[in-house]
């Protein structure tokens, strides 16, 4: 089997390919003539060969002398040059594959964008529905497997191929930095490998402003610091990403958080100092809407700190400091330093001499 070839023993080609025509576009069919031969000129034994063209497979007889002919007619809209000629052997031939480039040139086809329908009116919440049909500028034929975008003011939304018969449907969420109010929307082909042109279509949509819910939670963190988390979606449940929400800790802005993808946020401050942490803690969130179609939202919630959360004690003697997390550690402390003082005490009345 060819598995079973060493690299020396698998034999080399060479193909060559001429076609009957200098320049196609579009989906023109062309007809080719070629001849595949061994590396050293010899003649291939095969009778039928593989060739494969802009990624289609042609099965193609050969005759005794290695010369073919084949018309190709490509599926889909022929991409930009060069065109590759392709010999794919068998996988139990003893041939290695071979190449060639077709000397045609492709001239690029004027396209078209028809719509059929589109949303008036759409929101955060209101996913955008189009349809329409790709045709070339000067039949009206459709033109299929070509990439078709929607742009909302700018922002690109969603990209589809077209089908077989040309068109495309596209249902597209609008992004939240879209601005509200009646925006441009823009339909047309996208850049690609494709031997296409074609001008974008414009049309007017309004985007409608959508409310929101905002959520939070927080809980004390190491000491003089906070942990903050929560949630920004739109009242139709849909989460509401890479959006700014802004935390102030007893009405002083202590930072800004940015949500994820899944409109979720987290993230520790510190505590302002002009905080009383021995009392009710007021945390705010604030989403100002800014620069989007999606309505402001607060949240708020209040944290109890306890007192003893970050009470540092002295130690005599020059030990240093220490910190205790609870009350009945600072009494154990205390305690001990009690003992250590009374001890102190009594061993330097004993050293002192005596009246």
């Amino acid at each position: 089997t060819r598995q079973e070839l060493t690299e020396g023993q698998l034999v080399e080609t060479s193909l060559s390919v001429t076609a009957s025509q200098s320049s196609i576009s579009f989906t023109d069919p062309i007809r080719i003539r070629g001849e595949l031969r061994t590396a050293a000129g010899g003649s291939i034994e095969s009778q039928r060969i593989q060739l494969v063209v802009d990624e289609q497979s042609y099965t193609v007889d050969i005759n005794p002398e290695g010369t073919f002919q084949q018309r190709l007619q490509p599926s889909d809209v022929w991409q930009s040059e060069p065109i590759e000629v392709e010999y794919v052997p068998d996988p139990q031939s003893v041939y290695l594959g071979a190449t060639a480039t077709l000397p045609v040139s492709i001239e690029p086809t004027e396209t078209i964008v028809r719509i059929d329908t589109l949303s008036e009116q759409a929101s955060f919440d209101t996913p955008v529905q189009l349809q329409g049909t790709l045709e070339t500028a000067d039949t009206g034929a459709p033109v299929p497997a070509a990439p078709v975008s929607l742009r909302l003011s700018g922002e690109s939304t969603e990209t589809v191929r077209t089908t077989t018969e040309g068109e495309f449907q596209i249902e597209s969420n609008v992004p939240p930095r879209v601005p509200p109010g009646m925006i441009t929307a823009q339909i047309g082909l996208e850049p690609s490998q494709l031997a296409l042109t074609g001008s974008q279509r414009e049309s007017n949509i309004e985007i409608e402003p959508t409310a929101t819910n905002l959520t939070m939670t927080a809980t004390p963190a190491s000491a003089g610091q906070m942990a903050v988390s929560g949630e920004l979606r739109s009242v139709g449940g849909r989460a509401v990403s890479t959006l700014p929400v802004r935390v102030a800790i007893d009405n002083t802005t202590v930072g800004t958080v940015e949500t994820d993808q899944a409109g979720t946020f987290n993230e520790t401050f510190v505590i302002p100092e002009t905080t009383d942490a021995s009392g009710a803690v007021h945390i705010e969130g604030e989403f100002a809407g800014e620069d989007s179609n999606l309505e402001a939202a607060t949240a708020t919630t209040t944290v109890s700190v306890d007192v003893f959360d970050t009470t540092t004690v002295s130690n005599p003697g020059g030990l240093g400091t220490t910190t205790v997390s609870d009350p009945a550690g600072l009494l154990l402390l205390l305690g001990v330093v009690s003992i250590v003082v009374a001890i102190s005490g009594w061993w330097l009345w004993r050293l002192s001499p005596s009246e």
